[in-house]
């Protein structure tokens, strides 16, 4: 942001607000559309631009919708031009929480917790008031689902790692569409924050309907969250009905979280593979503070071992189980 587009901002905030800011910072980096404001009076906001009118009205849509109905988002405090305001709820998003409570099972157990309990809260809320209908349909397409069932293939290109073969078509039926619900979709732990013993959700640009399993496989299988089996599989057991209303048996609503989480895993570590390329590994302050893709060895090593999991659940992946144990190799050695 260069000075002259400060100035317009603070005058934009002054005419909204009728408040003086005094500071401004990034919590994401400058590259982000979204900043602090910190006003003269001693309190803040969070002030946000999205690139298209159409995915702005739409997540001030969401976040007014489900802020009716007592969800647990920001609230919108107004809108002015390509700029919307909202509540700030504080500084150390869930993936820093996570970080800092590292060795402390029931701190991190707690957390998650609180975390798919306000999502499913926010699902229960979005139905209750008819969001899904005029929200965008995502990942319906074959070929969408197909491109996702093929990411081990971007992966084993760029290392060298032949990938197995696997069944697609199963797969792809597995991973459809079933009775579309709304999702956030991009439910990782860097977009929420804890407090008041829950956790409050924001940045709703990328919301639309899918399965609503989905939300919990981008928030369980990120790789900012520990790899615990025997915590993720009693989340599961705890909150998988209520994500699952789509589903016959609770045994499917089972084994598509596993593929989906499979793919999901394999979508994060080719980030992680892409963006460290030949470098060296990334801090993990680094990538906390930034909320950037954990490009680190502890993400990449919890995220081989939560594929290969998830890999040996389903007869269809079970191929793919040993492929990302050669991946733990790679990681280990790079």
């Amino acid at each position: 942001m260069n000075r002259n587009e400060r100035r317009k901002l603070i005058a934009v905030v002054r005419n909204m607000t009728g408040r003086k800011v005094s500071n401004i910072t990034f919590p994401g980096g400058k590259t982000r559309k979204s900043f602090r404001l910190s006003f003269d009076d001693g309190t803040s906001a969070i002030a946000t631009q999205r690139r298209s009118d159409r995915r702005r009205e739409r997540e001030i849509d969401v976040m007014r919708t489900l802020g009716a109905q007592g969800a647990p988002v920001p609230r919108v405090l107004g809108v002015e031009g390509g700029l919307m305001l909202q509540e700030d709820l504080g500084k150390t998003r869930l993936s820093e929480h996570l970080h800092a409570s590292a060795g402390d099972a029931t701190a991190i157990a707690d957390a998650l917790d609180q975390a798919v309990d306000s999502m499913a809260r926010i699902h229960e809320a979005a139905a209750a008031s008819g969001l899904a209908d005029r929200s965008p349909l995502i990942g319906a397409d074959p070929s969408w689902i197909e491109g996702l069932l093929r990411c081990p293939e971007e992966i084993g290109s760029a290392l060298g790692l032949k990938v197995p073969e696997y069944p697609l078509e199963p797969l792809q039926h597995l991973l459809r569409v079933r009775e579309p619900s709304f999702v956030k979709w991009d439910s990782r732990p860097g977009n929420a924050l804890l407090r008041d013993g829950q956790a409050y959700w924001f940045d709703w640009e990328d919301s639309g309907t899918r399965n609503a399993v989905d939300d919990l496989v981008w928030l369980l299988c990120d790789e900012f969250v520990t790899f615990k089996p025997e915590m993720q599989e009693a989340l599961l057991h705890r909150y998988l009905p209520r994500f699952a209303a789509a589903f016959e048996t609770s045994d499917e609503a089972m084994d598509y979280f596993a593929a989906m989480a499979i793919f999901h895993t394999v979508v994060r570590l080719s980030l992680i593979v892409r963006y460290k390329g030949d470098g060296s590994w990334w801090s993990m302050t680094r990538c906390l503070e930034g909320d950037k893709v954990g490009v680190t060895r502890r993400c990449a090593r919890r995220m081989v071992w939560r594929g290969a999991f998830w890999a040996d659940h389903l007869a269809l992946t079970r191929p793919l189980a040993d492929w990302f144990r050669e991946l733990e190799a790679h990681f280990e050695a790079a």
